[in-house]
Protein backbone atom coordinates (compact mmCIF):
# COMPACT_ATOMS: atom_id res chain seq x y z
CA UNK A 1 0.00 0.00 0.00
CA UNK A 2 2.84 2.38 0.86
CA UNK A 3 4.49 1.79 -2.50
CA UNK A 4 1.19 2.55 -4.27
CA UNK A 5 0.84 5.85 -2.38
CA UNK A 6 4.41 6.82 -3.26
CA UNK A 7 3.82 6.02 -6.94
CA UNK A 8 0.58 8.03 -6.89
CA UNK A 9 2.35 11.06 -5.37
CA UNK A 10 5.18 10.87 -7.93
CA UNK A 11 2.71 10.70 -10.82
CA UNK A 12 0.67 13.59 -9.37
CA UNK A 13 3.76 15.79 -9.00
CA UNK A 14 4.84 14.97 -12.56
CA UNK A 15 1.43 15.82 -14.03
CA UNK A 16 1.25 19.07 -12.06
CA UNK A 17 4.67 20.12 -13.30
CA UNK A 18 3.54 19.49 -16.89
CA UNK A 19 0.31 21.45 -16.50
CA UNK A 20 1.90 24.54 -14.99
CA UNK A 21 5.33 25.32 -16.50
CA UNK A 22 7.80 26.98 -14.16
CA UNK A 23 9.30 30.38 -14.85
CA UNK A 24 12.49 28.55 -15.76
CA UNK A 25 10.68 26.66 -18.52
CA UNK A 26 8.97 29.85 -19.68
CA UNK A 27 12.36 31.51 -20.06
CA UNK A 28 13.33 29.03 -22.78
CA UNK A 29 11.77 31.32 -25.41
CA UNK A 30 14.38 34.11 -25.01
CA UNK A 31 17.04 31.40 -25.12
CA UNK A 32 15.69 30.26 -28.47
CA UNK A 33 15.54 33.83 -29.83
CA UNK A 34 19.12 34.60 -28.83
CA UNK A 35 20.18 31.15 -29.98
CA UNK A 36 18.92 31.81 -33.50
CA UNK A 37 20.65 35.19 -33.59
CA UNK A 38 23.91 34.42 -31.77
CA UNK A 39 24.42 30.69 -32.24
CA UNK A 40 26.40 28.92 -29.51
CA UNK A 41 27.60 32.25 -28.12
CA UNK A 42 24.11 32.74 -26.68
CA UNK A 43 24.87 30.02 -24.14
CA UNK A 44 26.45 32.63 -21.84
CA UNK A 45 22.94 33.69 -20.71
CA UNK A 46 20.77 32.40 -17.88
CA UNK A 47 17.25 33.83 -18.13
CA UNK A 48 14.88 34.22 -15.20
CA UNK A 49 11.31 35.41 -15.59
CA UNK A 50 10.11 37.35 -12.54
CA UNK A 51 6.36 37.69 -12.06
CA UNK A 52 5.21 41.24 -11.26
CA UNK A 53 2.85 43.78 -12.81
CA UNK A 54 5.23 46.76 -12.89
CA UNK A 55 6.40 48.46 -16.08
CA UNK A 56 8.72 46.14 -17.97
CA UNK A 57 12.28 45.97 -16.71
CA UNK A 58 15.37 43.82 -16.94
CA UNK A 59 18.37 43.37 -14.68
CA UNK A 60 21.84 42.19 -15.69
CA UNK A 61 24.51 40.66 -13.47
CA UNK A 62 27.34 38.13 -13.61
CA UNK A 63 26.95 34.94 -11.58
CA UNK A 64 29.27 31.93 -11.77
CA UNK A 65 30.89 33.26 -14.95
CA UNK A 66 27.54 33.53 -16.74
CA UNK A 67 25.29 36.46 -17.57
CA UNK A 68 22.15 36.39 -15.46
CA UNK A 69 19.22 38.17 -17.11
CA UNK A 70 16.18 38.78 -14.92
CA UNK A 71 13.04 40.49 -16.21
CA UNK A 72 9.29 40.60 -15.79
CA UNK A 73 8.39 39.76 -19.40
CA UNK A 74 9.70 37.60 -22.22
CA UNK A 75 10.41 40.67 -24.36
CA UNK A 76 12.32 42.33 -21.52
CA UNK A 77 14.42 39.16 -21.16
CA UNK A 78 15.25 39.30 -24.88
CA UNK A 79 16.04 43.01 -24.66
CA UNK A 80 18.20 42.41 -21.61
CA UNK A 81 20.31 39.82 -23.38
CA UNK A 82 20.73 42.14 -26.34
CA UNK A 83 21.58 45.06 -24.05
CA UNK A 84 24.49 43.06 -22.68
CA UNK A 85 25.65 42.14 -26.18
CA UNK A 86 25.52 45.79 -27.25
CA UNK A 87 26.88 47.64 -24.27
CA UNK A 88 29.26 45.19 -22.65
CA UNK A 89 30.42 43.16 -25.68
CA UNK A 90 30.09 45.90 -28.33
CA UNK A 91 27.98 43.76 -30.64
CA UNK A 92 25.00 44.44 -32.87
CA UNK A 93 22.06 42.62 -34.46
CA UNK A 94 20.70 44.22 -37.63
CA UNK A 95 18.79 43.46 -40.82
CA UNK A 96 21.96 43.44 -42.90
CA UNK A 97 24.07 41.31 -40.56
CA UNK A 98 25.18 40.69 -37.00
CA UNK A 99 28.41 41.54 -35.20
CA UNK A 100 28.78 39.08 -32.34
CA UNK A 101 32.07 38.59 -30.57
CA UNK A 102 31.77 37.53 -26.93
CA UNK A 103 35.12 37.90 -25.09
CA UNK A 104 36.52 34.91 -23.23
CA UNK A 105 36.19 36.76 -19.92
CA UNK A 106 32.70 38.16 -19.63
CA UNK A 107 32.63 41.92 -18.91
CA UNK A 108 31.25 42.79 -15.48
CA UNK A 109 27.77 44.25 -15.28
CA UNK A 110 25.24 45.18 -12.60
CA UNK A 111 22.47 47.22 -14.18
CA UNK A 112 18.69 47.48 -14.07
CA UNK A 113 16.72 49.16 -16.87
CA UNK A 114 13.02 50.02 -16.84
CA UNK A 115 10.98 51.27 -19.78
CA UNK A 116 8.63 54.21 -19.20
CA UNK A 117 6.22 52.79 -21.79
CA UNK A 118 3.65 50.01 -21.58
CA UNK A 119 3.95 49.46 -25.34
CA UNK A 120 6.82 49.79 -27.80
CA UNK A 121 5.01 49.96 -31.12
CA UNK A 122 6.35 48.87 -34.53
CA UNK A 123 5.28 48.78 -38.21
CA UNK A 124 2.97 50.81 -40.39
CA UNK A 125 -0.05 49.59 -42.33
CA UNK A 126 1.88 50.19 -45.56
CA UNK A 127 5.05 48.39 -44.43
CA UNK A 128 3.08 45.31 -45.40
CA UNK A 129 2.89 46.58 -48.97
CA UNK A 130 6.31 48.14 -49.47
CA UNK A 131 8.32 45.50 -47.61
CA UNK A 132 6.62 42.41 -46.18
CA UNK A 133 4.02 41.62 -48.87
CA UNK A 134 5.74 38.44 -50.08
CA UNK A 135 7.58 37.33 -46.95
CA UNK A 136 7.48 33.66 -45.99
CA UNK A 137 7.69 32.25 -42.47
CA UNK A 138 11.49 32.09 -42.58
CA UNK A 139 11.71 35.86 -43.11
CA UNK A 140 8.97 36.57 -40.57
CA UNK A 141 10.76 34.52 -37.93
CA UNK A 142 13.88 36.63 -38.41
CA UNK A 143 11.85 39.83 -38.09
CA UNK A 144 10.09 38.69 -34.93
CA UNK A 145 13.49 37.80 -33.42
CA UNK A 146 14.73 41.27 -34.40
CA UNK A 147 11.67 42.83 -32.75
CA UNK A 148 12.17 40.81 -29.58
CA UNK A 149 15.78 41.77 -28.95
CA UNK A 150 15.02 45.39 -29.78
CA UNK A 151 12.36 45.36 -27.07
CA UNK A 152 9.29 45.88 -29.28
CA UNK A 153 6.06 44.35 -28.00
CA UNK A 154 3.24 45.85 -30.11
CA UNK A 155 3.58 45.07 -33.83
CA UNK A 156 0.90 46.03 -36.36
CA UNK A 157 0.33 43.12 -38.76
CA UNK A 158 -2.00 42.33 -41.65
CA UNK A 159 -3.49 39.37 -39.82
CA UNK A 160 -5.00 37.57 -42.84
CA UNK A 161 -7.48 40.43 -43.18
CA UNK A 162 -8.39 39.58 -46.76
CA UNK A 163 -8.95 35.87 -46.12
CA UNK A 164 -11.28 36.57 -43.19
CA UNK A 165 -13.16 39.38 -44.93
CA UNK A 166 -13.65 37.19 -48.01
CA UNK A 167 -15.29 34.56 -45.78
CA UNK A 168 -17.66 37.19 -44.42
CA UNK A 169 -18.56 38.52 -47.88
CA UNK A 170 -19.22 34.99 -49.14
CA UNK A 171 -21.34 34.16 -46.09
CA UNK A 172 -23.51 37.18 -46.90
CA UNK A 173 -24.12 35.90 -50.41
CA UNK A 174 -21.87 38.20 -52.45
CA UNK A 175 -20.99 36.77 -55.84
CA UNK A 176 -17.42 35.62 -56.45
CA UNK A 177 -17.02 38.20 -59.19
CA UNK A 178 -17.89 41.03 -56.79
CA UNK A 179 -15.44 39.74 -54.18
CA UNK A 180 -12.74 39.37 -56.84
CA UNK A 181 -13.19 42.99 -57.90
CA UNK A 182 -12.87 44.18 -54.30
CA UNK A 183 -9.47 42.84 -53.24
CA UNK A 184 -6.23 44.23 -54.65
CA UNK A 185 -2.96 42.39 -55.21
CA UNK A 186 -0.79 41.71 -52.10
CA UNK A 187 1.58 44.66 -52.63
CA UNK A 188 -1.44 46.98 -52.53
CA UNK A 189 -3.24 45.43 -49.55
CA UNK A 190 -2.49 48.40 -47.25
CA UNK A 191 -4.39 50.82 -49.45
CA UNK A 192 -7.19 48.32 -50.00
CA UNK A 193 -7.48 47.95 -46.21
CA UNK A 194 -7.61 51.71 -45.72
CA UNK A 195 -10.20 52.31 -48.44
CA UNK A 196 -7.87 54.11 -50.85
CA UNK A 197 -8.49 51.68 -53.70
CA UNK A 198 -10.35 48.55 -54.75
CA UNK A 199 -9.32 45.80 -57.12
CA UNK A 200 -5.98 47.12 -58.32
CA UNK A 201 -3.65 44.26 -59.35
CA UNK A 202 -6.28 41.63 -58.41
CA UNK A 203 -7.98 39.22 -58.31
CA UNK A 204 -6.50 36.66 -55.90
CA UNK A 205 -6.69 32.86 -56.13
CA UNK A 206 -8.24 30.93 -53.24
CA UNK A 207 -4.85 29.31 -52.62
CA UNK A 208 -3.50 32.72 -51.61
CA UNK A 209 -6.09 33.04 -48.84
CA UNK A 210 -5.18 29.56 -47.56
CA UNK A 211 -1.50 30.49 -47.38
CA UNK A 212 -2.37 33.81 -45.71
CA UNK A 213 -4.26 31.98 -42.95
CA UNK A 214 -1.42 29.50 -42.40
CA UNK A 215 1.25 32.20 -42.23
CA UNK A 216 -0.80 34.34 -39.84
CA UNK A 217 -1.13 31.39 -37.46
CA UNK A 218 2.66 31.02 -37.43
CA UNK A 219 3.20 34.74 -36.87
CA UNK A 220 0.63 35.05 -34.08
CA UNK A 221 1.75 31.87 -32.30
CA UNK A 222 5.32 33.18 -32.09
CA UNK A 223 4.28 36.70 -31.08
CA UNK A 224 1.98 35.40 -28.34
CA UNK A 225 4.70 33.03 -27.08
CA UNK A 226 6.92 36.09 -26.62
CA UNK A 227 4.21 38.04 -24.84
CA UNK A 228 3.68 40.53 -27.66
CA UNK A 229 0.37 42.34 -28.15
CA UNK A 230 -0.18 42.51 -31.92
CA UNK A 231 -2.57 44.95 -33.55
CA UNK A 232 -4.70 43.37 -36.28
CA UNK A 233 -7.24 44.79 -38.70
CA UNK A 234 -10.95 45.33 -38.19
CA UNK A 235 -13.73 46.36 -40.59
CA UNK A 236 -13.67 50.08 -41.37
CA UNK A 237 -16.82 50.25 -43.48
CA UNK A 238 -15.44 49.49 -46.96
CA UNK A 239 -17.48 47.14 -49.14
CA UNK A 240 -17.52 45.83 -52.71
CA UNK A 241 -19.50 47.94 -55.16
CA UNK A 242 -21.65 44.86 -55.78
CA UNK A 243 -23.13 45.07 -52.28
CA UNK A 244 -25.98 47.05 -53.87
CA UNK A 245 -27.11 43.92 -55.73
CA UNK A 246 -27.92 42.23 -52.43
CA UNK A 247 -29.02 45.33 -50.55
CA UNK A 248 -30.40 47.80 -53.13
CA UNK A 249 -31.50 50.28 -50.44
CA UNK A 250 -28.23 50.41 -48.52
CA UNK A 251 -26.49 53.78 -48.51
CA UNK A 252 -23.00 53.46 -50.00
CA UNK A 253 -20.69 56.37 -50.80
CA UNK A 254 -17.88 56.42 -53.33
CA UNK A 255 -14.52 57.61 -52.06
CA UNK A 256 -11.78 59.28 -54.09
CA UNK A 257 -8.07 59.14 -53.27
CA UNK A 258 -5.26 61.23 -54.69
CA UNK A 259 -3.23 58.19 -55.70
CA UNK A 260 -3.64 58.78 -59.42
CA UNK A 261 -5.66 55.63 -60.16
CA UNK A 262 -8.66 55.60 -62.54
CA UNK A 263 -12.02 56.02 -60.83
CA UNK A 264 -12.88 52.40 -61.66
CA UNK A 265 -10.69 51.48 -58.68
CA UNK A 266 -12.34 53.82 -56.19
CA UNK A 267 -13.46 52.38 -52.86
CA UNK A 268 -16.97 52.43 -51.39
CA UNK A 269 -17.93 53.00 -47.77
CA UNK A 270 -21.19 52.31 -45.95
CA UNK A 271 -23.00 55.25 -44.41
CA UNK A 272 -22.44 55.35 -40.64
CA UNK A 273 -26.11 54.80 -39.86
CA UNK A 274 -26.35 51.70 -42.04
CA UNK A 275 -27.17 48.55 -40.01
CA UNK A 276 -24.83 46.67 -42.35
CA UNK A 277 -21.87 48.61 -40.94
CA UNK A 278 -22.15 47.01 -37.51
CA UNK A 279 -23.35 43.67 -38.88
CA UNK A 280 -20.39 43.18 -41.21
CA UNK A 281 -17.94 44.57 -38.67
CA UNK A 282 -19.06 42.27 -35.88
CA UNK A 283 -19.22 39.24 -38.20
CA UNK A 284 -15.65 40.01 -39.25
CA UNK A 285 -14.40 40.06 -35.64
CA UNK A 286 -16.28 36.84 -34.86
CA UNK A 287 -14.81 35.07 -37.89
CA UNK A 288 -11.31 36.33 -37.18
CA UNK A 289 -11.46 35.19 -33.55
CA UNK A 290 -12.99 31.86 -34.57
CA UNK A 291 -9.85 31.26 -36.64
CA UNK A 292 -7.15 32.85 -34.49
CA UNK A 293 -8.57 33.36 -31.00
CA UNK A 294 -9.36 36.62 -29.23
CA UNK A 295 -7.38 39.73 -30.04
CA UNK A 296 -7.18 42.90 -27.96
CA UNK A 297 -6.36 45.69 -30.42
CA UNK A 298 -8.14 46.15 -33.76
CA UNK A 299 -7.12 48.78 -36.32
CA UNK A 300 -9.67 50.50 -38.55
CA UNK A 301 -9.16 53.74 -40.50
CA UNK A 302 -12.09 55.05 -42.50
CA UNK A 303 -10.58 58.24 -43.93
CA UNK A 304 -6.85 57.78 -44.47
CA UNK A 305 -5.71 60.73 -46.61
CA UNK A 306 -9.24 61.06 -47.99
CA UNK A 307 -12.02 63.61 -47.86
CA UNK A 308 -14.84 62.84 -45.49
CA UNK A 309 -18.19 62.56 -47.33
CA UNK A 310 -19.73 66.00 -47.64
CA UNK A 311 -22.46 67.23 -45.29
CA UNK A 312 -24.97 70.05 -45.69
CA UNK A 313 -23.59 72.10 -42.79
CA UNK A 314 -20.86 72.00 -40.10
CA UNK A 315 -23.20 70.68 -37.41
CA UNK A 316 -24.32 67.80 -39.61
CA UNK A 317 -20.70 67.02 -40.45
CA UNK A 318 -19.76 66.76 -36.77
CA UNK A 319 -22.76 64.53 -36.18
CA UNK A 320 -21.77 62.29 -39.08
CA UNK A 321 -18.16 62.06 -37.92
CA UNK A 322 -19.39 60.97 -34.51
CA UNK A 323 -21.55 58.40 -36.29
CA UNK A 324 -18.62 56.92 -38.19
CA UNK A 325 -16.57 56.63 -35.00
CA UNK A 326 -19.47 55.06 -33.15
CA UNK A 327 -20.16 52.53 -35.92
CA UNK A 328 -16.55 51.35 -36.11
CA UNK A 329 -16.33 50.96 -32.36
CA UNK A 330 -19.75 49.35 -31.94
CA UNK A 331 -18.97 46.80 -34.66
CA UNK A 332 -15.90 45.73 -32.67
CA UNK A 333 -17.62 45.90 -29.29
CA UNK A 334 -20.57 43.79 -30.39
CA UNK A 335 -18.24 40.86 -31.10
CA UNK A 336 -15.63 41.51 -28.40
CA UNK A 337 -16.56 43.91 -25.61
CA UNK A 338 -13.02 43.81 -24.20
CA UNK A 339 -11.32 44.87 -27.45
CA UNK A 340 -9.85 48.31 -28.19
CA UNK A 341 -10.22 50.18 -31.47
CA UNK A 342 -6.93 51.50 -32.91
CA UNK A 343 -6.67 54.35 -35.42
CA UNK A 344 -3.67 55.88 -37.16
CA UNK A 345 -3.01 59.54 -36.44
CA UNK A 346 -0.90 60.31 -39.51
CA UNK A 347 -3.68 61.90 -41.52
CA UNK A 348 -4.84 64.36 -38.84
CA UNK A 349 -2.04 66.97 -39.15
CA UNK A 350 -1.53 66.14 -42.84
CA UNK A 351 -4.91 66.29 -44.54
CA UNK A 352 -6.04 69.62 -46.01
CA UNK A 353 -9.44 70.64 -47.37
CA UNK A 354 -10.07 72.18 -50.80
CA UNK A 355 -8.96 75.58 -49.46
CA UNK A 356 -5.65 74.27 -48.18
CA UNK A 357 -6.81 74.47 -44.57
CA UNK A 358 -6.31 71.69 -42.05
CA UNK A 359 -9.37 69.48 -42.28
CA UNK A 360 -8.96 67.65 -38.99
CA UNK A 361 -9.47 70.52 -36.62
CA UNK A 362 -9.59 69.61 -32.92
CA UNK A 363 -13.39 69.99 -33.06
CA UNK A 364 -13.73 67.47 -35.91
CA UNK A 365 -11.34 64.91 -34.46
CA UNK A 366 -13.01 65.16 -31.07
CA UNK A 367 -16.37 64.54 -32.77
CA UNK A 368 -15.00 61.41 -34.49
CA UNK A 369 -13.92 59.86 -31.18
CA UNK A 370 -16.64 61.31 -28.95
CA UNK A 371 -18.81 58.16 -28.83
CA UNK A 372 -15.94 55.86 -27.83
CA UNK A 373 -14.95 55.26 -24.18
CA UNK A 374 -11.51 56.64 -23.32
CA UNK A 375 -10.06 53.22 -22.52
CA UNK A 376 -11.41 51.64 -25.73
CA UNK A 377 -9.57 53.77 -28.28
CA UNK A 378 -5.84 53.88 -29.03
CA UNK A 379 -4.48 56.58 -31.36
CA UNK A 380 -1.15 55.98 -33.10
CA UNK A 381 0.45 59.44 -33.19
CA UNK A 382 2.73 58.40 -36.02
CA UNK A 383 4.50 61.39 -37.53
CA UNK A 384 6.18 63.43 -34.81
CA UNK A 385 9.24 64.23 -36.94
CA UNK A 386 6.94 65.56 -39.67
CA UNK A 387 5.31 68.01 -37.28
CA UNK A 388 8.72 69.02 -35.89
CA UNK A 389 10.98 69.14 -38.95
CA UNK A 390 8.84 69.22 -42.11
CA UNK A 391 5.49 70.86 -41.40
CA UNK A 392 6.92 73.05 -38.62
CA UNK A 393 3.78 72.84 -36.50
CA UNK A 394 2.96 71.85 -32.94
CA UNK A 395 3.01 68.12 -32.21
CA UNK A 396 -0.33 66.43 -32.67
CA UNK A 397 -0.53 65.40 -29.02
CA UNK A 398 -0.47 69.08 -28.13
CA UNK A 399 -2.71 70.27 -31.01
CA UNK A 400 -5.39 67.74 -30.08
CA UNK A 401 -5.41 68.23 -26.31
CA UNK A 402 -3.55 65.02 -25.45
CA UNK A 403 -6.02 63.28 -27.82
CA UNK A 404 -8.94 64.07 -25.53
CA UNK A 405 -8.19 61.48 -22.84
CA UNK A 406 -7.98 58.48 -25.20
CA UNK A 407 -4.95 56.20 -25.09
CA UNK A 408 -2.20 57.20 -27.51
CA UNK A 409 1.26 56.14 -28.63
CA UNK A 410 4.06 58.54 -29.57
CA UNK A 411 5.66 57.47 -32.84
CA UNK A 412 7.71 58.43 -35.89
CA UNK A 413 7.56 57.61 -39.62
CA UNK A 414 11.29 57.42 -40.48
CA UNK A 415 10.58 56.18 -43.99
CA UNK A 416 7.83 57.46 -46.24
CA UNK A 417 6.96 55.58 -49.41
CA UNK A 418 9.45 52.75 -48.98
CA UNK A 419 12.33 54.99 -50.10
CA UNK A 420 15.89 53.81 -49.57
CA UNK A 421 18.17 56.92 -49.49
CA UNK A 422 19.84 57.83 -46.21
CA UNK A 423 17.56 60.38 -44.56
CA UNK A 424 16.42 61.66 -41.18
CA UNK A 425 17.58 64.10 -38.53
CA UNK A 426 19.25 61.91 -35.90
CA UNK A 427 19.13 64.74 -33.37
CA UNK A 428 15.32 64.82 -33.62
CA UNK A 429 14.99 61.11 -32.93
CA UNK A 430 17.43 61.33 -30.01
CA UNK A 431 15.83 64.29 -28.25
CA UNK A 432 12.17 65.18 -28.90
CA UNK A 433 10.43 62.09 -27.40
CA UNK A 434 11.39 63.50 -24.01
CA UNK A 435 9.11 66.50 -24.67
CA UNK A 436 5.99 64.35 -24.62
CA UNK A 437 7.04 62.47 -21.49
CA UNK A 438 7.53 65.76 -19.67
CA UNK A 439 4.41 67.48 -21.02
CA UNK A 440 2.10 68.41 -18.17
CA UNK A 441 -1.08 67.50 -20.06
CA UNK A 442 -0.08 64.45 -22.06
CA UNK A 443 -2.99 62.59 -20.48
CA UNK A 444 -3.00 58.90 -21.42
CA UNK A 445 0.21 58.22 -23.35
CA UNK A 446 0.80 54.48 -23.15
CA UNK A 447 3.61 53.87 -25.60
CA UNK A 448 6.41 54.87 -27.93
CA UNK A 449 7.36 53.48 -31.30
CA UNK A 450 8.18 53.87 -34.94
CA UNK A 451 6.05 53.26 -38.02
CA UNK A 452 8.28 53.14 -41.11
CA UNK A 453 6.50 52.60 -44.41
CA UNK A 454 9.47 50.55 -45.64
CA UNK A 455 12.25 48.88 -43.67
CA UNK A 456 15.67 47.21 -44.17
CA UNK A 457 17.35 50.60 -44.64
CA UNK A 458 18.70 53.47 -42.51
CA UNK A 459 19.48 50.97 -39.77
CA UNK A 460 21.14 53.54 -37.54
CA UNK A 461 17.74 55.24 -37.05
CA UNK A 462 15.97 52.07 -35.90
CA UNK A 463 18.77 51.16 -33.51
CA UNK A 464 18.53 54.65 -32.05
CA UNK A 465 14.75 54.56 -31.75
CA UNK A 466 14.66 51.12 -30.16
CA UNK A 467 17.05 52.46 -27.50
CA UNK A 468 14.71 55.43 -26.96
CA UNK A 469 11.93 52.99 -26.06
CA UNK A 470 13.84 52.02 -22.91
CA UNK A 471 14.69 55.44 -21.48
CA UNK A 472 13.00 58.64 -20.30
CA UNK A 473 15.71 61.15 -21.21
CA UNK A 474 17.48 62.43 -24.31
CA UNK A 475 20.35 60.51 -25.86
CA UNK A 476 23.83 62.06 -26.05
CA UNK A 477 24.21 61.58 -29.79
CA UNK A 478 28.00 62.00 -29.94
CA UNK A 479 28.54 59.26 -27.40
CA UNK A 480 25.78 57.06 -28.84
CA UNK A 481 27.24 57.20 -32.38
CA UNK A 482 30.68 56.31 -31.06
CA UNK A 483 29.18 53.24 -29.38
CA UNK A 484 27.11 52.39 -32.45
CA UNK A 485 30.16 52.56 -34.69
CA UNK A 486 32.10 50.23 -32.40
CA UNK A 487 29.13 47.87 -32.13
CA UNK A 488 28.58 47.75 -35.89
CA UNK A 489 32.06 48.10 -37.38
CA UNK A 490 34.31 47.12 -34.48
CA UNK A 491 36.03 50.50 -34.04
CA UNK A 492 35.62 54.27 -34.28
CA UNK A 493 38.71 55.61 -36.06
CA UNK A 494 39.08 59.28 -36.99
CA UNK A 495 38.02 58.64 -40.60
CA UNK A 496 34.74 57.09 -39.45
CA UNK A 497 34.22 59.87 -36.92
CA UNK A 498 34.61 62.40 -39.74
CA UNK A 499 32.22 60.42 -41.94
CA UNK A 500 29.53 60.45 -39.28
CA UNK A 501 30.09 64.15 -38.66
CA UNK A 502 29.56 64.86 -42.34
CA UNK A 503 26.56 62.55 -42.60
CA UNK A 504 24.97 64.39 -39.68
CA UNK A 505 25.51 67.64 -41.55
CA UNK A 506 23.99 66.23 -44.73
CA UNK A 507 21.60 63.29 -45.09
CA UNK A 508 21.28 62.61 -41.36
CA UNK A 509 20.79 66.29 -40.68
CA UNK A 510 17.95 66.84 -43.13
CA UNK A 511 14.45 65.45 -43.43
CA UNK A 512 12.04 65.37 -46.35
CA UNK A 513 8.82 63.46 -46.87
CA UNK A 514 10.13 61.52 -49.91
CA UNK A 515 13.94 61.73 -49.79
CA UNK A 516 15.84 61.56 -53.06
CA UNK A 517 18.89 63.65 -52.03
CA UNK A 518 19.83 66.53 -54.44
CA UNK A 519 20.53 67.68 -51.65
CA UNK A 520 17.31 66.79 -49.83
CA UNK A 521 15.64 69.79 -51.48
CA UNK A 522 17.29 72.36 -49.26
CA UNK A 523 20.45 74.53 -49.45
CA UNK A 524 23.56 72.58 -48.56
CA UNK A 525 25.35 73.67 -45.39
CA UNK A 526 29.05 72.93 -45.56
CA UNK A 527 30.38 71.29 -42.36
CA UNK A 528 33.18 73.08 -40.56
CA UNK A 529 36.57 71.96 -41.84
CA UNK A 530 35.21 70.49 -45.09
CA UNK A 531 36.70 72.09 -48.21
CA UNK A 532 34.08 71.20 -50.82
CA UNK A 533 31.00 69.13 -51.53
CA UNK A 534 33.02 66.27 -52.99
CA UNK A 535 34.29 65.35 -49.53
CA UNK A 536 30.75 64.91 -48.25
CA UNK A 537 29.76 62.92 -51.30
CA UNK A 538 32.70 60.59 -50.77
CA UNK A 539 31.68 60.04 -47.13
CA UNK A 540 28.15 59.21 -48.29
CA UNK A 541 29.54 56.60 -50.67
CA UNK A 542 31.73 55.19 -47.91
CA UNK A 543 28.88 54.88 -45.42
CA UNK A 544 26.55 53.43 -48.04
CA UNK A 545 29.18 50.78 -48.72
CA UNK A 546 29.72 49.82 -45.09
CA UNK A 547 25.96 49.74 -44.44
CA UNK A 548 25.42 47.25 -47.24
Amino acid sequence: MKSQIIIFLIVTIFISSCDEPSSENNSNTPSEVLGRLMGQQSEIFDFELVQDDKKEWFKLSIEKERVKVQANSQIALCRGGYDYLKNECKGLISWSGNNINIPEKLPAVNRKVETPYQFRYYFNVVTHGYTTAYWDWNRWEKEIDWMAVHGLNMPLIGGAHEAILARVFHSMGLAQNDVDHYFSGPAHFPWNRMGNLNGWDGPLPDSYFDKQIELTHQILDRMYALGMTPIVHAFAGFVPKGIKKLYPNVKVRELGWGGGLPSDYNAYILAPDSPLFIEIGSRYIEEWEREFGKATYYLADSFNEMDVPEADNPAQQLEELAGFGKSVYESIKKANSEATWVMQGWTFPYHKDENGELFWTPERLQALVSEVPDDKLLILDMANEYNHDFWKIDPSWKMYDGFFGKKWIYSFIPNMGGKVPLNGILKTYATIPEQALQYHDRKNQVGFGFAPEGIENNEIIYELLSDMGWRETKIDLDRWIENYSTQRYGDYPEQLKLAFQQLRESCYGTFTDHPMHRYQFRPYSKPEGVEDHATVHQSDKFMLAVNT
